[in-house]
């Protein structure tokens, strides 16, 4: 490592690696998921035969979450990792069921499975199956409900009955979910007719204010005492992608975070061998104190393309990083975008589809997000 100091700035990095196991157990960014791989689902009592056939029940919801698709349910090579479920398995405890909205019937006991995460992305990398890391794009949520001729939109601060709804439909598929505040500045930004007329550029310009990484929009209908009809529209990477339903008001809500989700999952999600790392540079400026580097460390440590970070070298309050990185340098700045951490230098680092590729020895340039 090459190091140039300022200030006392060397001496106090001598410490920066307690500090950094310090810091390693704090909680996660926003948008970065950490229940990816355990979920916790029916059983019909203690007996072994039904816990290995719930473990593989669990083990197929973490793989939906994970591969970031339902379909990946379908693949041989999916099948093939189910069937091997216990191996995957680091703890498992029962649970008394506890009520949930929208469930049915009564089940006596839960089981929940928490999975080795190094161990089922390594299958999934070895078995080319897609793979979609923790740090995740939010997704505002615009929901317009017309229950016979009283129209609203659910907000942060409203119907949090309908906000519990889809957020357990987000957490057991990964989805991170935003609700807007639906204050003054959104009523002014988003007319009644935005929604329901499907004016789509104001409802761009309405989302702007919150930056979300998508926006997912819907429209339910009431058309009988436990049936409505959903009209949903997930925006990303500046298109409008458009899907139906219709039924019982969980399955509807459900049915658009899965939609979302799919739709997320096959845009972000990646195949990538088991090997084939290699080193990238990236430069962060301006990090003010020792705290704010373990912070850095342990956020580029814990991306998914990432698998080792060192400390190349350090300029002033400049400092250098070495990541080594699966895959191709614009997913890694994809994923950092999904963070609040880090932005981009000024046209340094932003992904670029048009221009020239970067060299992997030229440093990708960050600062800090105050």
């Amino acid at each position: 490592m090459t190091t140039q100091t300022d200030g006392g700035y060397g001496r106090q990095l001598r410490w920066g690696w307690l500090l950094l196991w310090t810091v390693m157990t704090g909680p996660a960014l926003a948008g970065e998921l950490g229940n990816l791989y355990q979920a916790q689902v029916p059983v019909e009592g203690q007996g072994e035969e039904a816990r290995l056939q719930a473990v593989r029940q669990a083990l197929g919801d973490v793989l939906v979450k994970v591969c970031g698709s339902r379909q990946v349910l379908d693949i041989p090579a999916a099948q093939g990792v189910l069937d091997d479920a216990m191996q995957y398995v680091q703890q498992f405890n029962y649970q008394s069921a506890e009520s949930r909205p929208g469930a049915a019937g009564a089940t006596a006991q839960q089981l929940e499975v928490v999975f080795d995460e190094q161990a089922v992305n390594r299958t999934l990398r070895e078995q080319s199956l897609p793979l979609w890391g923790k740090s995740r794009p939010v997704t505002l949520v615009w929901l317009a409900v017309d229950d016979n001729g009283n129209r609203q939109v659910i907000g942060a601060d409203n119907r949090p009955e309908w906000r519990l709804l889809l957020e357990s439909a987000a957490s057991q598929r990964g989805v991170p979910l935003r609700f807007p505040a639906m204050d003054g500045e959104d009523q002014r930004a988003l007319a009644a007719t935005d929604l329901w007329g499907e004016a789509q550029q104001g409802l761009q310009t309405a989302a702007a204010r919150y930056q979300p990484g998508a926006v997912l929009v819907g429209r339910l209908t009431r058309r009988g005492p436990d049936l409505w009809q959903a009209r949903w529209m997930l925006y990303l990477d500046g298109t409008w992608l458009p899907w139906q339903t219709e039924d019982g008001l969980v399955a509807v809500l459900a049915d658009g975070v899965e939609g979302a989700g799919d739709r997320l999952g096959e845009r972000y999600a990646s195949k990538r061998p088991a090997g084939g790392a290699h080193n990238v540079y990236l430069t962060v400026h301006g990090i003010p104190t020792l705290w704010t580097y373990a912070r850095v460390m342990k956020y580029l440590a814990g991306l998914d393309p990432v698998t080792g970070v060192q400390v190349s070298s350090i300029q002033g309050r400049d400092m250098t990083f070495v990541l080594a990185v699966r895959g191709d340098r614009q997913a890694l700045q994809q994923t950092i975008g999904f963070g609040t951490l880090l932005a981009p230098l000024s046209g340094s680092a932003g992904p670029d589809t048009t221009a020239a590729p970067q060299q992997d020895d030229q440093p990708l340039e960050y600062r800090l997000v105050p």
